[in-house]
């Protein structure tokens, strides 16, 4: 019986564990189609820019299927999974990753790569701000009216690359919405494998 305080802790050491490695995305490589994602967000001014999301077939990075985003002429949409905003509490930290890949002739605009990852924070309807990553891993703290900048300029690889970045929730943040966007960019490319995880 001496050893079983020992037990207990490891047991609930292990649980802690567990909960935070979960993945909060419920369909990170579009296995189920679109099933596990919102419609795409298409902002106004991309509106007619033929501006799609459809989940494909082709060379996937894992499983049989991934997502393609599309723009015909310097356009933005994003997408996000189902289930959210993700409640959240200040200074949660998590870990954010997803594999990308550009089309052939897929290129950003205005001295930017083309694909941005934006983890808006929220406060009720409100935001606070939004943590916002580049394929290189790079992460900026925006406020809402910022535009992106100074992210990379690199073009994005047209092979498999994986985007991966941690952060930690600021103040007055209730919870956090997350969306991958084809940000500024002419062509398509592709997304598979996002993984969401609190790790703190």
């Amino acid at each position: 019986m001496k050893h079983l305080p020992l037990f207990l802790a490891g047991a609930l050491s292990l649980t802690a564990s567990t909960l935070f490695a979960q993945n909060i995305v419920r369909d990170p490589g579009f296995e189920e189609d679109t099933t596990g994602w919102n419609a795409p967000y298409i902002p106004n001014d991309s509106l007619d820019r033929h501006c799609t999301f459809e989940v494909v077939k082709d060379s996937p990075h894992a499983g049989k299927a991934c997502a393609r985003l599309a723009s015909e002429d310097n356009g933005r949409i994003s997408i996000s999974p189902k289930g959210t905003p993700i409640p959240v509490e200040p200074g949660e930290k998590f870990k954010v990753s997803l594999w990308v890949k550009a089309g052939k002739n897929f290129e950003g605009q205005n001295n930017q790569s083309g694909m941005l990852l934006r983890m808006d924070m929220m406060n009720g309807r409100d935001s606070v701000g939004i943590v916002t990553i580049d394929w290189q891993g790079q992460s900026l703290f925006l406020s809402p009216q910022d535009a992106p900048k100074d992210f990379a300029t690199a073009p994005l690889p047209t092979k498999w690359t994986k985007v991966e970045a941690e952060f930690v929730i600021p103040e007055d943040t209730t919870a956090m919405r997350p969306a991958v966007f084809l940000w500024r960019g002419t062509g398509e490319f592709f997304i598979d494998d996002f993984i969401i995880e609190r790790i703190r």
